[in-house]
């Protein structure tokens, strides 16, 4: 159960934005309809890969020297 958040959050700040035009009596009824409104922007089920997931190998661009034995730190 996600939401879109770039629908959800555009409708918000619509009706947040336009509310000083309407009646403070009105203002609940603004709300249940934000509310209402919330099924409109419930994104569907992400569908399955039709590849595996798997890492590519990042090619560092700088020499990598060999590390040496650390004795000298027993």
């Amino acid at each position: 159960n996600q939401l879109s958040f770039r629908d959800a959050s555009s409708h918000i700040i619509n009706k947040l934005t336009n509310m000083p035009l309407y009646a403070p009596g009105n203002v609940p009824k603004l709300i249940l309809d934000i509310e209402r409104n919330a099924r409109q922007f419930k994104l569907e089920g992400k569908r399955e890969r039709s590849y595996p997931r798997c890492l590519k190998v990042s090619k560092n661009g700088y020499p990598v020297a060999k590390r040496k034995n650390a004795i000298h730190l027993k």
